[in-house]
């Protein structure tokens, strides 16, 4: 009786260390991941008011590629045009921007930025390049690489070194932005398909591609029925932000890759990053 106790109370504890080591391993796999930080117009301009730059709307904010740095972007004036407020748990530092929409790279200079005519893009190498009509363009967070969109639906793909080289990776995707994660380039965007005559209906869409140097490979095509954009791809682990399709008020969505669930983050307040950790606290 002793001896058949003994063994039922080591089981019980080779039980227990079972579990405990797998929340342990579960807490470290979770306090690993970015968190998903939602922002709206509000929450920026206070906290550029409370460092002394005033300022009703912002323009965009942008982060970098580890999520350790936001990038606010004010509306031109006489004042602060080509103006952007870099964010970090340092403080505020107030960046000149060669011209609009100017994208910062890893050496804390910019890679990309619009010039005076509205079409055309400069480059950091002194190469330019010229949108087609109402051409999109996006620059991923850490400066590597950029896609144009070409209406009503033709994906070009380049490097931010070389834009000269960029090639189509897509004819029936029309891009909204860029992304790389754990060495794979993720192009978001809208696709179109036959939805009843005469008519068609977009699909959020996002391609997963591989650099293989020469060419650039598409690995894996993903679209989501139940959300109207990705707005944002995880720098370190397979997830995206995604807002959904109510009619009436946006959710944001982590949605992960790996074991395909969603879960909801809050309500669309119109920025949303994977941040290491809340710079606007």
């Amino acid at each position: 009786m002793i001896k058949r106790l003994a063994v039922l109370a080591l089981g019980v504890l080779l039980i227990g260390a079972v579990l405990l080591i797998a929340a342990s391993d579960k807490r470290a796999v979770t306090s690993s991941l970015r968190t998903p930080f939602v922002y709206g117009q509000e929450d920026v301009t206070k906290v550029l008011r409370k460092s002394g730059v005033e300022v009703e709307v912002v323009s965009d904010v942008r982060r970098n590629a580890s999520g350790t740095e936001l990038f606010v972007y004010l509306f031109d004036s006489p004042t602060n045009r080509f103006s952007v407020i870099k964010i970090t748990t340092n403080g505020l530092t107030r960046l000149t921007a060669p011209g609009r929409g100017a994208v910062p790279g890893p050496d804390s200079g910019f890679v990309a930025w619009g010039g005076e005519a509205g079409n055309v893009i400069h480059f950091q190498s002194a190469q330019s390049l010229e949108l087609p009509e109402f051409g999109l363009f996006e620059v991923d967070p850490g400066g590597t690489y950029f896609v144009v969109g070409e209406k009503p639906n033709k994906a070009w793909l380049g490097r931010v070194h070389s834009p000269e080289k960029r090639v189509v990776v897509a004819d029936d995707l029309l891009p909204g932005g860029v992304f790389v994660s754990n060495g794979r380039i993720y192009i978001t965007g809208h696709s179109y398909a036959p939805n009843r005559p005469g008519r068609v209906k977009p699909r959020t869409t996002c391609l997963l591609l591989k650099d293989e140097g020469e060419k650039f490979k598409i690995v894996e095509r993903m679209e989501f029925d139940w959300a109207s954009s990705v707005v944002e791809v995880d720098p370190f682990a397979d997830r995206l932000l995604l807002w959904d399709r109510a009619l009436v008020s946006h959710s944001v969505y982590s949605y992960d890759l790996v074991a395909k669930q969603r879960h909801r983050v809050g309500k669309v307040k119109g920025f949303q990053f994977f941040l290491v950790s809340d710079l606007l606290k």
